[in-house]
């Protein structure tokens, strides 16, 4: 009666137009995971907050998905996939809205979904935690995640947050990328709503 998913999962965010060939984060359409958990879109979310020029903003992703195996009695044998469509992110301005698909920011031609892959899954004093990799940009990161589960009936509600350092991908570069504009830290919050299949 557990569950697990990131993204974690997720601030995500990508870019880089061109004739680069196949893009660097490019992931197999049917990952090797057999899942036990499905989402339930409704109550599901991934929140990211930042700040730009000492305002604090927030953003939504119109959805994304998972692939998820939990079991909290085989942590090792556990793994969780998760997609973020981009395209979907918005960033409550349309300037920000405008600017996020470009080259500078996430160049979303070429590099439209952000993934996380886990690699271990163990529990922690309060949870759990997902170790693993978020991939944007073409550029895969190691990202950890502390979460939380709640058991309601019939149904898995997984919290988690994590912070990272946006530079890490190269989302905003010169002259973005410095604090003055927009803050290095994003913060990621992630609500999932998941039933046992």
């Amino acid at each position: 009666m557990r569950f697990v998913t990131i993204s974690a999962l997720g601030l995500l965010l990508i870019a880089c137009g061109g004739n680069e060939g196949p893009p660097a984060d490019a992931i197999a359409d049917t990952p090797d995971i057999v899942p036990n958990y499905r989402i339930i879109p409704d109550g599901s979310q991934i929140v990211v907050s930042a700040e730009q020029q000492g305002e604090f903003f927030t953003g939504r992703f119109a959805e994304f998905d998972a692939v998820i195996k939990f079991d909290a009695d085989d942590l090792a044998g556990s793994q969780v996939m998760v997609r973020i469509p981009l395209s979907g992110l918005d960033l409550g301005s349309a300037d920000r809205n405008d600017a996020i698909p470009s080259k500078t920011w996430f160049n979303m031609g070429r590099h439209p979904i952000a993934t996380f892959e886990s690699d271990q899954i163990t529990q922690t004093a309060t949870g759990y935690q997902a170790q693993g990799s978020l991939t944007m940009k073409g550029l895969r990161r190691p990202v950890t995640l502390p979460f939380i589960l709640e058991d309601r009936v019939g149904q898995t509600v997984m919290r988690g947050q994590v912070d990272i350092d946006r530079t890490v991908w190269n989302l905003g570069e010169s002259p973005w990328d410095t604090e003055e504009y927009v803050s290095h830290t994003v913060s990621i919050d992630v609500t999932v709503v998941a039933e046992r299949m």
